[in-house]
């Protein structure tokens, strides 16, 4: 079934979920499916992201004076039971936290994502549907490829909005195929008289202090660890991990493991340059030590670790290491200051 039957047939009420702290992507396709659902005649939509959306897209939205959408951000603001769901960017449903439970019970399930998907053992939805595309770009791309029909009369939020997720998605169109540049023509044509402003305001933001002093603290605590040619490079902050991952990548580490710690779990963010090594099956075998659940692709991955007494913050910096070391079948060599 192609994705417009897929959401023309899924029983109200609906509800949409894009991954924890989402981005530009995974909030653009929320949108974009919000659309799709209402232009198809649903009405009874719920939108969630665990945690709310990140900062760089409220930023981006602020510069533009465009409002942010109410979103839910905690499994217990769910008061209805919903009979499907559409899940977006979202590789696995460790990247949703307690929301996985609500999926769990749904009687349908679109699942979308530019990444692999990793379905748990335990899913026994009665009708699920996978859309996965590892060559697009982004599940924002994947979703305006299928129903082109979104991209008239688009409005400035979500053509905004599309236009950040595919520049930051594809590495400033590093990975573009004829089909994103195809779709960024028809969004540019939208707000042409705007782009420049655009552009600027999603690459161009001011990093708040807390950000700033969260990139610091994970720098002096990064432990570097040397492979071949290659440098591994784990930290822990309490916030940011993203960031701190980016900034360590742009540092000069070839992969980028940040860990931190939370009310009910702890998390791994991994982010790398290489090709030969997945971060998503990296994350998926620390988290299995623990009763996690990890994912992603081979280029960034994730992982929630539930909290329990024998779990550490420099337990499992260890474990990512002894991991990488298994999977590459060699002996990391820690590098000293000298």
């Amino acid at each position: 079934m192609s994705l417009r039957e897929l959401l023309k047939s899924v029983p109200e009420p609906v509800i949409i979920i894009a991954h924890r702290n989402t981005d530009f992507d995974g909030y653009a396709s929320l949108l974009l499916i919000e659309k799709a659902l209402t232009d198809l005649g649903k009405r009874d939509l719920i939108l969630a992201v665990p945690e709310g959306v990140s900062r760089p897209v409220r930023d981006l939205l602020r510069r533009l004076n465009i409002p942010e959408r109410r979103v839910i951000e905690k499994a217990e603001g769910i008061t209805v039971r919903p009979r499907s769901c559409v899940l977006v960017d979202t590789s696995s449903l460790s990247q949703v936290g307690e929301f996985a439970n609500i999926i769990r019970e749904v009687e349908n399930l679109v699942w979308i994502d530019h990444h692999s998907i990793r379905v748990s053992n335990n899913m026994q939805i009665r009708n699920m549907h996978i859309i996965s595309d590892r060559n697009a770009t982004s599940t924002c791309e994947i979703i305006l490829r299928e129903l082109p029909e979104l991209l008239e009369n688009m409005s400035i939020e979500l053509t905004v909005l599309s236009i950040a997720a595919i520049f930051v998605d594809s590495r400033r169109l590093a990975k573009a195929s004829s089909t994103t540049f195809q779709i960024l023509s028809r969004l540019v044509k939208n707000v042409e008289n705007m782009y420049e402003k655009i552009i600027s305001a999603i690459f161009q933001r001011e990093m708040p202090f807390d950000e700033k002093m969260a990139r610091i603290k994970g720098m002096l605590r990064t432990e570097a660890y040397r492979f071949n040619n290659n440098i591994l490079c784990v930290s822990h902050v309490s916030a940011h991990e993203a960031s701190l991952a980016r900034l360590l990548l742009d540092a000069g580490c070839d992969i980028a493991v940040v860990v931190s710690e939370h009310e009910s779990e702890f998390r791994i963010i991994a982010r790398s340059r290489l090709d030969n090594v997945s971060m998503a099956e990296l994350c998926q075998r620390v988290a299995s030590r623990y009763m996690g659940q990890g994912g992603g692709h081979d280029r960034a991955g994730a992982a929630a670790i539930p909290k329990s007494g024998d779990v550490r913050l420099r337990r499992l910096m260890r474990d990512v290491v002894r991991v990488l070391s298994e999977m590459l079948n060699q002996r990391l060599r820690k590098v000293r200051p000298r």
